[in-house]
């Protein structure tokens, strides 16, 4: 005689049957969800594949034709980036690097709109290469504004941030308002203008008093934040800082000494440098380092700069 089944054993076998579905249907759709991912993941990496495969291509034809193409009269503080970066702009378009006239106005018109780190260039074709030539913008001044960060040279120039490790390029602070405008083209203003002539005035003294060992390595900032007085005209008007904290007052702009009482930019510049040599360095001897005070002997480096 057969024997029945519980409604309690049915139940539970109802139950369990439920359960398993749902636990086939759950691992059916993680399944589907694990496939989906890992064919983004394998896409993904195929399209960083090709990408860098692209460039690493790219790089093999770049260095080739590198060979026929020639830079002429590059400065030492020129980087290997800053070349590679002159190659990709000049070369833009090329699919075949022909050794003609026609490649040279190419390249010249590569460089002309989007390198701007090349002022008057000159592209010509000699002896089986394309050669080129020009007045290289030595950046002076840092500026950053929020993650942006770019160069300025020492005719205001602005120019694209390419890290240059090796200039000591100081970073300028304390521009009243911000209407930059784009890469190449001058950002006329006084308060970057005042800051740029007296990193150039240094920049010059590095090369002809100090070239082994520069003044401006060792200052980070300068600050034209109270420029001509415009936050309070009994404050000075410009400060250098140096990397470690240790203020430079220079005071007044170039060519204001007089108005406000100073000493000359001569006997400031002469000050600082005197000061620079006997210390060897401009860090951690004084809190701060005051050019403005007028005093009977100036001791400088050198007669004239």
């Amino acid at each position: 005689m057969a024997r029945r089944k519980s409604k309690k054993s049915g139940l539970f076998s109802f139950f369990s049957k439920s359960k398993k579905r749902n636990r086939t249907k759950t691992e059916i759709n993680w399944r589907v969800t694990f496939s989906i991912l890992g064919m983004i993941v394998i896409t993904a990496g195929i399209g960083a594949g090709l990408f860098y495969l692209n460039r690493y291509v790219n790089r093999i034809r770049l260095g080739r034709e590198v060979e026929s193409v020639k830079l002429m009269g590059v400065p030492d503080w020129v980087n290997r980036r800053l070349e590679e970066k002159l190659y990709d702009t000049a070369l833009a378009g090329l699919d075949v690097l022909k050794i003609n006239e026609q490649t040279a106005r190419v390249v010249q018109q590569n460089i002309e709109a989007n390198f701007h780190w090349l002022d008057n260039p000159v592209v010509q074709v000699k002896n089986d290469t394309v050669q080129i030539s020009g007045e290289w913008r030595k950046p002076l001044g840092l500026v950053k504004i929020g993650s942006d960060k770019f160069y300025i040279d020492s005719e205001l120039v602005v120019l694209n941030f390419i890290p240059e490790p090796q200039l000591p390029i100081v970073r300028i602070r304390g521009l009243g308002g911000y209407d930059i405008p784009g890469a190449g083209n001058a950002w006329t203003r006084q308060d970057l203008a005042a800051a740029i002539e007296i990193l150039s005035r240094l920049d010059k003294m590095d090369r002809m008093v100090t070239p082994d060992n520069p003044l401006l390595a060792e200052i980070e900032t300068i600050d034209v934040s109270n420029f001509n007085g415009r936050d309070n005209k009994d404050f000075a008007h410009i400060i250098m800082y140096a990397r470690d904290n240790t203020e430079i007052i220079w005071g007044a702009e170039l060519g204001s000494w007089q108005r406000n009482l100073e000493a000359t930019d001569q006997e400031k510049i002469g000050r600082l440098y005197n000061y620079y040599k006997e210390k060897g360095t401009l860090l951690g001897n004084v809190k701060y380092i005051d050019l403005r005070n007028l005093q009977d002997k100036i001791y400088q480096p050198i007669d004239k700069y």
